[in-house]
This record gives structure tokens, sequence and C-alpha cells, in this order.
């Protein structure tokens, strides 16, 4: 069966289910099906272990699972006997559509974002560190979700960037979801044996529209007390968009190298970019750190 989604602008078919993804209708730009994958991609570099890469196409093999052939307009997905319909759906929605999304023109970096007074606030970390929990917090102060997961900007037609909703969920961990006071059990998991959960947005009516992104913030540690904010400047904006890439390794076999380029240093000149710091010896405190954000950003 296949299901209509609308996220990062463009109008998704898919045979797969997408469920952090938001609905759709009309026609699609894209199409996610079912279908015969090879082994290995002629032409390619293999670029990963389970990895290969040419320009405008990307093959992915998850072992026991499924392989997955992306190209600039679908993904075809071949399941192994044993794969896992959550496992492969979580594949093609943060792995196969970062790719896809790449190969059409988008920046994507790891993280979520909201929407604050009409503009953009995307959210970083390596690895995960809080991103997801932090727009949460964020939703309950009166944000509205853009994304969870990736995080897509593409030059409009002004030239200025623009940062496209996607997400009608966030994914969250068992413990987080108890923190702000809900209970786990009342959350759709996100794959059986895992403790993380698919939170719907708590936002209201989300924004259709791309939004225009004002400020990056790169959340991370630090050994001292209190929630530290410091503004990057000069080559440390850089650095740190370059953290939080989504397989920024890959942009050379893609052939997308000019294109990183030059939204970056859009971005660069457009937005602010901060480092949002919390003490590693306390607990992760999602609703003081959102008080902060309003408060100084």
């Amino acid at each position: 069966m296949t299901k209509a989604y609308a996220a990062f602008g463009l109008g998704i078919a898919s045979e797969i289910p997408l469920p952090g993804l938001l609905p759709g209708i009309g026609d699609a730009e894209v199409s996610i099906s079912h279908g015969p994958v090879p082994e290995t991609l002629e032409g390619g570099t293999q670029v990963e272990l389970f990895g290969w890469a040419s320009a405008g196409k990307y093959l992915m093999t998850m072992p026991g699972h499924a392989r997955f052939l992306v190209t600039t307009d679908s993904v075809t997905v071949e399941i192994f006997p044993q794969g896992e319909e959550e496992m492969i759906s979580l594949l093609v929605e943060r792995a196969c559509l970062g790719i896809l999304l790449q190969l059409r023109g988008f920046l994507v970096l790891q993280g979520s974002a909201v929407e604050l007074e009409g503009e953009g606030l995307a959210i970083m970390t390596e690895g995960s560190m809080g991103a997801s929990t932090l727009a949460y917090a964020l939703l309950r102060e009166g944000a509205r979700l853009l994304a969870d997961g990736l995080v897509a900007v593409k030059p409009g037609k002004d030239g200025m960037p623009e940062l496209y909703p996607a997400s009608s969920s966030l994914q969250l961990w068992n413990d987080m979801i108890c923190a702000f006071g809900e209970e786990p059990d009342s959350f759709k998991r996100v794959r059986p044996g895992l403790d993380r959960r698919f939170v719907p947005s708590t936002s209201g009516i989300q924004p259709t529209g791309p939004i225009p992104p004002g400020k990056i913030l790169f959340l991370g540690k630090h050994p001292q007390q209190g929630i530290l904010v410091q503004e990057y400047a000069g080559k440390e904006k850089m650095k740190a968009l370059l953290k939080c890439m989504h397989k920024k390794k890959l942009k050379h076999s893609l052939g997308t190298d000019r294109m990183h380029f030059s939204i970056s240093m859009m971005m660069l000149q457009k937005m602010r970019i901060s480092e949002v710091l919390f003490p590693s010896g306390s607990p992760f405190c999602a609703p003081d750190l959102a008080r902060t954000v309003l408060e100084k950003l």
C-alpha cells in the first residue's frame, strides 16, 4: 500500500511506512518502493563498509534487514527475509532521505528544528545528546515543530536560505518522556525493544512552507556549573557547522561538494551560530535549557 507524505518541500509516495513524517496529498516528486537492488553500484566507489556512491546515486546495505538504492527522485528497497519493518522505516527516514536531499541540492544537518516567532531555530548535536528533547521542551513553551533527525536547508527563489518542515513527531527516550511528567507507554515505540518513542508534536498547526533559518544552536557539555551560552565567530562557525552535517564524508563521491560549500557560506553569512553547554556532571534538564535559550537568544 502506498501512502503520501509531505516533507522537506517534497511530495513523497512511499510503500514503506514513514511514521515520523507529515502526511501529504497530491502529486509526488519522490517515490519509495520495493524492488530488486544490486549488491554493488556499477561505476561507483565503495565509500563506507556497506555503502557505494557515484554522482547521483547511493547504494547502502544494512545486513540482516535490507539493501537500498537512492537517486535524486527515488529510493528502492530490497527487504531481506529477516528484515524488521520498523528498522527499515527508520533507515529510509533518516539515512536514505538524508542522502536523497543532498542529491537534490539541500544542505542536510543532523538534529532538530523548531519555528520561533517566524524564524527557524536548528538544534544540532554530535550523537544522541538531547536535540529532540530540547526541541520538545521548546514546543511546550510555544514553538512549532519543523523537523527531527534531519534538518534540510536550501536557497529559496531570492537566494536566501530556507528551512523546510518535515516531521509530525519527535523521537524521545523513555526517561526524557518521564521527566516531562508523561507516560512512555502512551506513545508508540520507534522499534521493538528500543526504549525510544514517537512523541507527536504538541504545537498545534505546523508550518507547511519554508521558514527562514535564523539561528543554529550546537548543544554540548562542559565541566563547570550552570548553563553556558556563547556565540561562535569566524572559523569556529564553520567548524560547528561541519560537525553536524549529515554524511559529510560522502559529498565528493555524490558530486555535491560545490553545493555544500555554497549553502554553507550563505548560512555562515546570514545566521547566528551559538553553543549551549550544560554541566556534564548534572542530569540533562531540557526545560531549564529551553528557558535559557528563550531568554538569551
